[in-house]
């Protein structure tokens, strides 16, 4: 809710983050995600999970942290704590990510 706050009020383009779920050789999952501020810049986040015996999905409880830690990563940005990052960088990383773990969810928003 706060991120839609914030594209109201013109602070970032997006609605809502983007993200990535993949996995590795090892069924260790891998977590992205990110948001466009301006139409050049935007943020991202990272985060793995090993696979254990837990009750719930590592996939479930990977979206939830990398969320979180994107919207940390926002708020440090928008508050001037930290620069945006351009987007080239960003378009990178995820690709890179992409081809490096198998993908088992993911999300994008466009606006």
């Amino acid at each position: 809710m706060e991120i839609q706050a914030l594209r109201e009020a013109g602070k970032c383009i997006q609605s809502a983050p983007s993200f990535i779920i993949g996995a590795d050789d090892k069924d260790n999952c891998h977590a992205l995600a990110w948001m466009k501020i301006t139409p050049e810049t935007g943020v991202y986040a990272t985060t793995g999970m090993r696979n254990q015996l837990f009750p719930v999905a590592p996939g479930d409880a990977l979206q939830q942290i990398v969320v979180f830690d994107l919207h940390h990563e926002l708020r440090r940005t928008l508050s001037g704590e930290a620069q945006p990052l351009p987007w080239e960088q960003i378009t990178l990383r995820i690709k890179a990510h992409q081809e490096r773990y198998r993908l088992l969810r993911g999300c994008t928003v466009s606006g």
